[in-house]
């Protein structure tokens, strides 16, 4: 089923993300050496807090109380315009492990440390974030470096979204989420965390 897309106004007022770690962690018999080892499965979770809405307003959200539905939210903006990247798109098959090949980039054009994107596969919109700049060459093709690895076999040619990255994920609210006040308005609070 298709995710349930949500609102883009009012923008949040506040929003965290934070990755949802898959690593193993081992300790010595006497905590005196840590090792850490990465594991595929790493994924996002957006914490949002929305500015108050009267309580009419708030029925645009209601896709937030599905218990089985995943919703979809455009990421709060990250203070820089993304420009022209092109049609970016997957170059080639079988990828695993950080690193992410791209072709159909506007030639130059960079990908930003932290900036995120999707890679959208049959209809999924896939999380991700650059660890480090990635310029595209002449022919528009980049290697990114990413935070967490690729989760899923993406085919060749899957559209990758630079300029407007989404979250898509299954939705968790407060208890006190859909409370009115006495002014009859609604403060919002919500995370979406990725299937992973």
């Amino acid at each position: 089923m298709s995710p349930r897309p949500l609102p883009s106004s009012p923008p949040p007022a506040e929003a965290t993300i934070r990755i949802v770690s898959t690593r193993n962690e081992m300790r010595s018999a006497f905590g005196t050496n840590v090792q850490r080892i990465a594991r595929k499965g790493a994924h996002y979770a957006l914490r949002v807090r929305l500015p108050r809405m009267r309580a009419g307003q708030i029925n645009d959200w209601l896709a937030l109380r599905s218990e089985a539905d995943t919703v979809l939210l455009k990421l709060p903006s990250l203070g820089f315009d993304p420009g022209n990247p092109g049609a970016p798109v997957v170059d080639g098959t079988m990828q695993l492990g950080t690193m992410l090949k791209i072709k159909g980039l506007t030639p130059g054009y960079t990908i930003r440390k932290g900036q995120f994107f999707n890679i959208i596969s049959a209809g999924r919109h896939w999380l991700y974030a650059a660890d480090a700049p990635a310029t595209a060459n002449a022919a528009g093709k980049a290697s990114v470096v990413m935070e967490v690895m690729i989760r899923h076999l993406h085919s060749d040619g899957d559209a990758i979204e630079l300029v407007e990255p989404k979250i898509e994920g299954f939705a968790t609210t407060d208890d006190d989420a859909w409370t009115i006040d006495t002014a009859g308005t609604v403060a919002l609070e919500f995370e979406i965390e990725e299937r992973g």
